[in-house]
């Protein structure tokens, strides 16, 4: 099911950026926009991997050094970083499925 929603976010954010940027949105505030949207979906994909137990060491440092460079109006780089603390997440999550699957491989016989 998170899979599921995580590909629709990812397939309607850009959508509704591009609607808000030919609106008469300034670029800063859709830059902002977009962070926002990046940001969000890396802190729900690092609670996702928390939850199973398996959230990475630096996602949450990625994710607080991405504010501080929004902060400081580097959205590029804050978007980037953003979206690496997402993969994060989602690779957390998978491998709390793949070891909940092969765990028996690695118990000694």
């Amino acid at each position: 099911m998170q899979r599921i929603s995580n590909r629709l976010r990812r397939a309607v954010a850009p959508g509704l950026l591009v609607f808000a940027m030919g609106h008469g949105v300034p670029a800063l505030a859709s830059d902002q926009a977009a962070f926002e949207v990046a940001y969000d979906a890396g802190q729900a994909a690092r609670k996702a991997a928390a939850a199973v137990g398996h959230e990475w060491r630096d996602t949450k440092k990625m994710l607080s050094d991405a504010k501080k460079l929004a902060e400081k109006s580097d959205f590029e780089a804050a978007i980037a970083l953003a979206e690496r603390a997402k993969r994060q997440g989602e690779l957390g999550v998978i491998q709390a499925e793949h070891e909940e699957k092969v765990w028996m491989d690695a118990v000694l016989k």
